[in-house]
C-alpha cells in the first residue's frame, strides 16, 4: 500500500476511519521510535489527518508508564530533551480533540467510535483536568458534532459535576435541528447528567 496516497486521499467522514488509521499506524514496526515530527512528515498535505495520526501516536505513549501527565519525555525514543515544547503539547491535544471530531458516534457502522471517545476523554482528563471541560464545549461550538456532545457525557461520569453553562449548552443541544446531535444532548442529559446530579447535587 502506498501510505502517502492513501492518506492523501482518505476520506474522513467514512465510519470507522480512526480505527483504520490507528490499525495502519499501528502496524508500523518502529512505531515506538517514531518522533512527533516523523508523524507529521506521512502526510504534509493533509492537516487533518496528520493531526488525528499525531492524537493516536500520543495516546499510545499515554498509556505508557515513561510518559506523565507532566508531558515528560524522559525513556522515550527519539528525544533528547525532557519534556515536549507548547507547540508539541498543542499538536497533542489538537490532535486527541480530533479523534472525537472523527469517531462518528452517530453512525452505527462505526463501531469503535464509543470506545476511542472513551479513551481519549481519559487521556485528556489526565492531561488537562481543570481545562476540558471548556475545551470540549469550545471545540463543540467551532463545529458541533455528536461526538462531543458524548465526551461530555463521560466528562460529566468522571468529575461527577458540570458547569451551569455547559448544562444550558446541553440543554439548548436537545433542540438542535440536527436530529443526531439533538438525540445524542437528549441522550447524555437523561442517562449522564440526571443520574450524576441526583447522587452529587452539582446543579
Amino acid at each position: 500500500m502506498n501510505i502517502n496516497n492513501y492518506l492523501e486521499t482518505l476520506d474522513l467522514s467514512k465510519p470507522g476511519v480512526v480505527g483504520d488509521l490507528d490499525i495502519m499506524l499501528d502496524s508500523f514496526k518502529n512505531l515506538k521510535e517514531l518522533s512527533m515530527d516523523d508523524i507529521c512528515n506521512l502526510c504534509p498535505k493533509r492537516k487533518d489527518v496528520t493531526s488525528i495520526l499525531i492524537g493516536l501516536w500520543a495516546s499510545g505513549f499515554l498509556k505508557s508508564p515513561l510518559f506523565d501527565s507532566n508531558y515528560c519525555l524522559k525513556g522515550l525514543k527519539n528525544y533528547k530533551r525532557e519534556y515536549l515544547t507548547a507547540r508539541e503539547k498543542r499538536l497533542m491535544l489538537n490532535g486527541l480533540f480530533d479523534i472525537i471530531r472523527y469517531s462518528h458516534i452517530d453512525n452505527p457502522e462505526d463501531h469503535d467510535a464509543i470506545d476511542y471517545i472513551y479513551s481519549v476523554c481519559r487521556n485528556l482528563y489526565l492531561l488537562i483536568p481543570d481545562e476540558l471541560e471548556a475545551n470540549l464545549v469550545e471545540q463543540f461550538l467551532l463545529n458541533p458534532t455528536a461526538s462531543f456532545i458524548d465526551a461530555l457525557g463521560r466528562l460529566v461520569r468522571d468529575k461527577h459535576s458540570i458547569e451551569p453553562e455547559t448544562f444550558i449548552l446541553l440543554k439548548n443541544a436537545a433542540n438542535n435541528p440536527n436530529k443526531k446531535i439533538a438525540s445524542m444532548a437528549k441522550e447524555v442529559l437523561e442517562e449522564d447528567v440526571k443520574p450524576m446530579n441526583e447522587i452529587y447535587h452539582f446543579l
